[in-house]
């Protein structure tokens, strides 16, 4: 018996599989100020007072196709804050303004279908819009821009819409640093704080719809300028969570996965 003729069978197969692909096919693409933001997670920060918080300048291309494509606009709700509103831009529809309402729709699919042909390979009208409507907290969709005839044939990009209090959350500055380890984590994460401040940190744990979870404070430094805080994770469900820290100096906050 050959034992090596079933793979030399399936390589046969790939090879001729391989040549029936367009050469230099490729698949959709999304950029925005010439840099791919495909898969990434993008930030938008205001107040719940604003009336509108939006991301735009997106360019969808799907480059090289040698016939129509048709292009379909998918979003999934990630995490939402209850009576908040979002809607969507694609194609020549605009939605109205309070269309979704957080938690109403987990998915929604645009219903416009937009049609990228050889030679005109791009899309610039998406964009994302959210509604605080006086709520404060972070919310964040999954659009996914699609081939309507072959749905794996797909690109996304995450928005997050952060409505911050007048006491903001931000991105960490040069003069704090937070780090999550492990992050994905099971069962214990080791919080580790950089800050020139002296003053101890307030630590909260939230649910990605914003939800406080738990609360704790460091309790010692370890070097100048470095706290530690230990935090168990074994009863929580798996899923994102919000770790921010705190202190009179402000509010920072970083992403945390928990599975177990």
């Amino acid at each position: 018996m050959n034992l090596f003729k079933p793979v030399v069978i399936v390589t046969t197969l790939l090879l001729f599989m391989l040549a029936l692909s367009p050469a230099g096919a490729q698949s959709l693409a999304i950029s925005q100020n010439g840099i791919s933001v495909s898969g990434t997670t993008l930030y938008v920060y205001g107040s719940p007072a604003d009336f509108e918080l939006a991301q735009s300048g997106f360019l969808i291309r799907w480059p090289g196709i040698s016939s129509n494509k048709e292009v379909k606009c998918k979003r999934y709700e990630l995490s939402f804050v209850p009576g908040t509103n979002n809607y969507i831009c694609w194609g020549s529809h605009c939605e109205s303004p309070f269309a979704h309402t957080g938690g109403q729709h987990y998915v929604y699919t645009m219903a416009e279908t937009v049609i990228l042909a050889p030679g005109a390979d791009s899309i610039t009208t998406f964009s994302a819009h959210y509604l605080p409507k006086g709520m404060p907290g972070s919310s964040e969709y999954r659009y996914v821009f699609y081939d309507k005839n072959n749905p794996t044939d797909s690109s996304y990009v995450n928005i997050l819409f952060n409505a911050s209090t007048s006491n903001a959350v931000r991105e960490l500055s040069a003069d704090f640093q937070l780090e999550l380890y492990p992050n994905p984590t099971h069962s214990l994460c080791k919080l580790r704080l950089y800050t020139s401040s002296s003053e101890r940190m307030q630590v909260q744990v939230y649910s990605a719809e914003g939800r406080l979870i738990s609360t704790g404070q460091t309790d010692y430094k370890t070097g100048a300028g470095f706290l530690e805080y230990l935090l168990n994770t074994e009863n929580l469900p798996d899923g994102f969570y919000w770790i921010r820290c705190s202190n009179a100096s402000g509010n920072w906050q970083k992403k945390l996965l928990v599975s177990h």
